[in-house]
């Protein structure tokens, strides 16, 4: 069985909260568990997926129209 590893591009939550364009506290509180955004823990660092961002942000912004 061959398994192929998928490049995901992993960014700061200072990188995330500019994509979506909220406040780095207002990014933490949204942030699973607390919210709907999911994350990579792993020890104390969290990062988000870049295309997972992008797509939250432009979700957010149909469902405000």
């Amino acid at each position: 069985m061959k398994t192929e590893a998928i490049e995901t591009e992993r960014i700061t939550p200072t990188e995330a909260a500019k994509i979506l364009r909220i406040s780095n506290s207002t990014l933490w509180r949204q942030t699973s568990p607390r919210g709907p955004i999911q994350c990579i823990r792993v020890g104390s660092v969290v990062r988000y997926d870049r295309a997972y961002i992008e797509n939250y942000g432009k979700e957010s912004d149909t469902s405000k129209a």
